[in-house]
């Protein structure tokens, strides 16, 4: 195994429980479990959470919560919050997920295709408040609430709507967001048209903004022990909210050996070595999600050293130089390198590498293919890593 992910049970409890004691009681905490669980393994994330006692989770597609109910059985609830194409609307019925709507064909779609399985259809109804994307306006929800209603084989469930800025420092965007979506539900309530669930809030928007709680709240990022922007770290930490980063992704050194000064490394010579430099070969490039961008920018930590990333990075490995490691004593082949996560005192974030690349923290962990190994580590002993191919802690 060349280049693995592992996977911190303790800090995935932990920042659980802050979510937890953030939002209080009165919401029901939704895991957001799409894209592979942010690249943090979906089958290996949403074992973890419903060990801790999540019983809701959130995906973007059909596929997704047919695995997530072989996984984790009957008891949890699906919601799916992407487009369900109409061939794959009877699939996720089957499995009893619940669907979002974002207006009237697509309502009229799943009422369609529900009616032809015999089935009744949950669906959350969704409101664009301000961000733009999917959805209907406030003015036009009553009206598609009650077409709802109408259709035999749909019930709704939820309404939900999605906050653009929450993240935001400056908090009016958001504000005026909460203060339509307060007024729908409002009018939806005097109609008699309110549903059961109402949801507003994402990360930010949960420990933020107590308006956007509602009786949900999604939660991805945070229960990943990243931060949804770097400049709320302070703000919530001096609240006493702090994270743990549940993922490290790691490498191995496939060869070490010692080259002369002025040798081209890598495709294009991009990078020439100043002085004879002992270089490390990893087994991880681009097509494992490494980025290229990270070619003569990023760094690896190895024996708790950082090392710089030199030469461009290859489709399945990089070049290292592991002068700055090789102080400690002799490196041999096998040896683990962390690209992402702590080693020793050492840290590279999952922040600090998309700063690397000018993106975001989001990119970084979900662009890890799915194929590379996640292992579930317990404790702080790296050793106690072990594959989960099946429920965990269930």
């Amino acid at each position: 195994m060349l280049t693995w992910c592992e996977i911190r049970r303790e800090a995935l409890r932990h920042n659980v429980a802050m979510v937890r004691r953030a939002i209080g009681p009165g919401a029901e905490l939704v895991a957001v479990v799409k894209a592979n669980a942010y690249g943090h393994g979906l089958r290996e994330i949403a074992s973890l959470c419903a060990a801790e006692g999540l019983r809701w989770f959130g995906v973007i597609e059909v596929g997704e919560a047919v695995l997530l109910r072989e996984v984790l059985g009957p008891s949890v609830r699906l919601l799916i919050l992407g487009y369900v194409e109409p061939e794959e609307i009877a699939a996720a019925l089957a499995v009893g997920a619940e669907l979002a709507i974002f207006d009237a064909s697509h309502a009229a779609e799943v009422q369609a295709a529900a009616a032809a399985c015999d089935a009744r259809a949950r669906v959350h109804l969704k409101i664009d408040t301000g961000m733009g994307r999917h959805g209907v306006p406030p003015e036009e929800g009553l009206a598609l609430a009650e077409r709802c209603r109408t259709w035999p084989n749909l019930i709704l469930e939820g309404v939900w709507t999605h906050l653009a800025q929450a993240d935001a420092a400056d908090p009016r965007y958001t504000e005026y967001q909460l203060q339509r979506w307060a007024a729908l539900c409002e009018a939806m309530a005097q109609r008699g048209l309110l549903p059961p669930v109402r949801h507003a809030a994402n990360s930010a928007g949960a420990l933020l903004y107590p308006a956007a709680r509602g009786t949900a709240v999604r939660c991805g990022i945070v229960l990943y022990g990243l931060w949804p922007h770097p400049a709320l770290a302070p703000r919530l930490q001096a609240q006493g909210f702090h994270l743990e980063p549940v993922l490290t992704w790691k490498s191995r050194l496939i060869q070490v050996r010692t080259v002369p000064a002025r040798t081209a490394i890598g495709y294009g010579g991009t990078y020439v070595t100043p002085r004879e430099t002992l270089l490390g070969i990893l087994g991880v490039g681009y097509a494992d999600g490494y980025d290229r961008g990270l070619s003569n920018l990023g760094q690896v930590l190895v024996r708790g050293v950082r090392c710089p990333v030199v030469g461009r990075v290859c489709m399945k490995h990089l070049m290292v130089d592991l002068g700055p490691a090789a102080r400690q004593g002799p490196l041999q082949v096998g040896e683990e390198a962390v690209l992402v996560g702590r080693q020793g005192s050492a840290e590279i974030s999952v922040d600090e590498m998309a700063a690397w690349l000018d993106t975001i923290n989001y990119e970084i962990t979900t662009r890890i293919p799915e194929r590379i190994p996640r292992l579930i580590r317990e404790g702080s002993d790296p050793a106690q890593a072990c594959p989960a191919s099946g429920p965990v802690g269930l």
